[in-house]
């Protein structure tokens, strides 16, 4: 799942609109919204766990997939031709994104505590200090404090994005087929898990996909407020709410953006089936 975080800066109050892009590439959304001073940019940057070099047609002619805004991005702004991923995997990539560090110097035990230790600089707190407004929508994966490897659903929850630099956050622990499956607003679960669902797989259904293609999941514990289907989609309508609240007189993105995200892939597969949102 994508996680997008925003982040702005403001001049007496009012946000100043820039035209500089940031694209990247690993299933987050990171957007850095309007400047403090001219020439200030504004950052979207967007991290697509399991996307392709080849998946967005300003890199290859021949993709099966339409990336429309994507590429009118590419030729309004700066197109890197060499980079490397800081991990082959979710959660040492993003904790090099985050805190430019080599994941190998970290103790990377997401599952029972934070990655991310106090007081270490990310960049979404570098930004903070240099006057933008940040926050993250999405998925995090890079850990929480937990009470004996367990959430408590009735205590906020610390060492996610809310403690590394973020001013608000929506979204969930990890990924999509890691249970328990609920949402966190800022520090708070917007309802603990209190139901089970069953393992979901597209394997050997009719489209003929493979164990890594389409939806999957592992049974666990839900949230009444959380249903697979609809968190790609929910996370669209957060991401799109926050950037309207920050640019209420001015557009950061296209008045319509179509993104090529699947939202029954649990495995966060880029697909043709677009999803617009406005």
């Amino acid at each position: 799942m994508f996680p997008i975080a925003l982040a702005q800066t403001q001049q007496q109050g009012r946000p100043m609109p820039s035209r500089i892009t940031i694209l990247s590439t690993l299933f987050a959304l990171l957007t850095v919204s309007s400047s403090l001073a001219e020439g200030r940019p504004n950052i979207v940057l967007i991290l697509a766990d399991d996307m392709g070099y080849g998946d967005i047609g300003a890199y290859n002619p021949n993709s099966k997939i339409a990336t429309p805004h994507l590429d009118s991005l590419v030729k309004t702004g700066m197109r890197f031709t060499d980079a490397h991923s800081g991990g082959s995997t979710c959660v040492p990539s993003r904790y090099a994104l985050l805190t430019g560090r080599f994941a190998i110097r970290a103790t990377l035990d997401a599952k029972r505590n934070p990655t991310i230790e106090p007081g270490r600089t990310t960049i979404a707190s570098l930004l903070r200090e240099n006057g933008y407004a940040t926050s993250m929508v999405g998925k995090w994966h890079e850990g929480f404090e937990k009470n004996n490897g367990e959430f408590n659903y009735d205590q906020p929850l610390r060492g996610g994005p809310a403690d590394q630099g973020f001013d608000s956050f929506f979204g969930m622990h990890a990924s999509l087929d890691i249970p328990p499956f609920f949402y966190i607003r800022d520090r708070t679960p917007t309802a603990a898990p209190t139901n089970r669902i069953g393992a979901g797989t597209s394997e050997g259904g009719p489209e003929g996909w493979t164990r890594i293609q389409g939806a999957f999941w592992r049974e666990g514990p839900i949230a009444p407020d959380f249903k697979i289907e609809e968190v790609t989609p929910r996370f669209e309508k957060e991401a799109v709410q926050k950037r309207r609240n920050r640019f209420s007189s001015t557009s950061l993105f296209p008045r319509r953006i179509r993104l090529g995200f699947l939202p029954k892939d649990g495995r966060a597969r880029v697909t043709p089936a677009c999803t617009a949102i406005s």
